[in-house]
């Protein structure tokens, strides 16, 4: 079993709180279950009652796409821009580095593999000064991205990160957690 692909280390780790800026172009509310995405393919979108008795608007089945597709498109973007500046393939300014910290929330957390918790204040300055630390051969690609829980605030999801720096391979399970703002990066 020495093929590339029996060699791949998977790590369980668990990116909690890792709290990015996400936005969504509709309304969106309650997580539906699988029956009420078939009822809203058949017929439609359909108002359901929130716990006030009031009825809440449930994403059609075209919206739930498009917030999955923006969820999965922000985990790509940041990593990408993680492979850009860690393999030094993006130019090391200030205006670069600021795209990425900008999406951060004042109250980010990452908790590695190994459960380290770090925050923003304690991320960002380091995370700059490593431009380039990995080398030209540094690769992160995202797999198996799902989003599992949201509402009209948040959302939660999982996705698997591989990374590749100098032939070694690993992967860990992520989770992030993605609040709502105002800004619109993907949609």
């Amino acid at each position: 079993m020495s093929d590339r692909n029996h060699s791949k280390t998977v790590m369980a780790g668990v990116v909690v709180g890792m709290i990015l800026s996400l936005s969504i172009a509709c309304e969106w509310s309650a997580p539906q279950d699988v029956a009420g995405i078939k009822r809203q393919a058949k017929g439609g979108p359909h108002k359901e009652a929130d716990n006030t008795g009031a009825a809440v608007r449930q994403p059609t089945v075209a919206e739930a796409k498009e917030i999955s597709e923006q969820f999965k498109a922000e985990i790509i973007e940041t990593h990408d821009f993680l492979t850009g500046w860690l393999s030094g393939s993006l130019p090391k300014n200030d205006e670069t580095f600021a795209s990425f910290a900008a999406v951060l929330a004042d109250d980010f957390m990452i908790i590695s593999p190994s459960g380290v918790a770090t925050r923003r204040e304690a991320l960002v300055p380091g995370l700059q000064q490593a431009h380039g630390a990995e080398g030209a051969g540094f690769r992160i690609w995202i797999e198996n991205c799902h989003l599992r829980w949201r509402d009209d605030t948040a959302c939660v999801g999982t996705y698997e990160e591989w990374q590749q720096s100098d032939g070694a391979q690993s992967a860990r399970l992520s989770s992030i957690l993605f609040r709502r703002n105002d800004v619109l990066r993907n949609s």
